[in-house]
C-alpha cells in the first residue's frame, strides 16, 4: 500500500514537467532554448541510475517515464532545428549520456560507493535546476514586474517539488528530499512575487494588443 502511494506520488510530480514538454512538442522551436530540454533528458537519466543502484523502483520507474518524454522532445528539436545548430546540440547531448555512462560503469565497478556519488550528482543536478531562476527572481523584485514569469509553470513546479518531498521524506532519502525542498521553496517564493507585485500582461500579449 506505502508503495502504491509511494508511486503515485512520483508520479505526479514528474508528470508537472511531462506535461510541459509535451506542450512544446506542438510548437515550432524558434527561440527555445536547447538547455532545458538536455537538463530534464540529464536529471532523468541521473535519477534513474540512482533509483536502480538505491534499489527504489518507484524513483526508476518515475525518472524512466520523463527520460523517454525529454527523449523525443530533443528528438523533435533536432529534427526542427538548424544543421549547424543540430550538430552542435547532437554534440552536447551525446556528451551528458556519456556522463551518465561514466557513472554506470562506476556503479558496476563499486555499488557501495555508486550509491552516494551518483545521488550526490543527482541532488546536485536538481539544485542546479532549481535555483536556474534566480536572476530572473532578482529582476522582477528590481522592476516589480512579473511578465517575465509564469504563474502557471511556478504553481507546477511548487506542485511537483512538494510531491518530491513527499516521498522524499516517506522513503527518508535525503537526496531527494534537500533538493526538492529547495526547490520548493524557491517556488513559493516566485508564487508569492505574482502575491506582491500582481499579475503582468506578459510581452506576446502587449504585442497583439498593440496589433489589434
Amino acid at each position: 500500500m506505502l508503495d502504491n502511494g509511494r508511486l503515485r506520488i512520483g508520479l505526479f510530480g514528474n508528470g508537472w514537467r511531462a506535461q510541459r514538454l509535451m506542450r512544446a512538442l506542438r510548437c515550432s522551436v524558434g527561440q527555445r532554448a536547447f538547455l532545458p530540454y538536455l537538463s530534464l533528458l540529464l536529471n532523468c537519466a541521473v535519477w534513474s541510475l540512482y533509483g536502480w543502484l538505491s534499489a527504489q523502483r518507484t524513483i526508476v520507474a518515475v525518472n524512466a517515464f520523463g527520460l523517454v518524454t525529454a527523449s523525443i522532445c530533443i528528438s523533435v528539436y533536432l529534427r526542427n532545428s538548424a544543421p549547424l545548430a543540430r550538430a552542435r546540440y547532437e554534440q552536447h547531448t551525446m556528451a551528458a549520456l556519456l556522463g551518465v555512462l561514466l557513472l554506470f560503469g562506476l556503479g558496476v565497478w563499486d555499488h557501495v560507493m555508486a550509491v552516494q556519488v551518483v545521488g550526490l550528482v543527482a541532488s546536485m543536478l536538481s539544485i542546479a535546476v532549481f535555483a536556474s531562476p534566480l536572476a530572473q527572481l532578482a529582476h522582477v523584485v528590481r522592476t516589480r514586474d512579473t511578465s517575465s514569469l509564469s504563474f502557471v509553470l511556478a504553481l507546477a513546479s511548487a506542485a511537483a517539488s512538494a510531491s518530491w518531498t513527499a516521498f522524499g521524506y516517506l522513503v527518508q532519502d535525503s537526496h531527494v528530499l534537500l533538493p526538492n525542498a529547495l526547490g520548493l521553496a524557491l517556488s513559493i517564493a516566485q508564487l508569492s512575487l505574482f502575491v506582491f507585485f500582481g499579475t503582468s500582461p506578459s510581452r506576446e500579449t502587449l504585442k497583439a494588443e498593440q496589433v489589434v
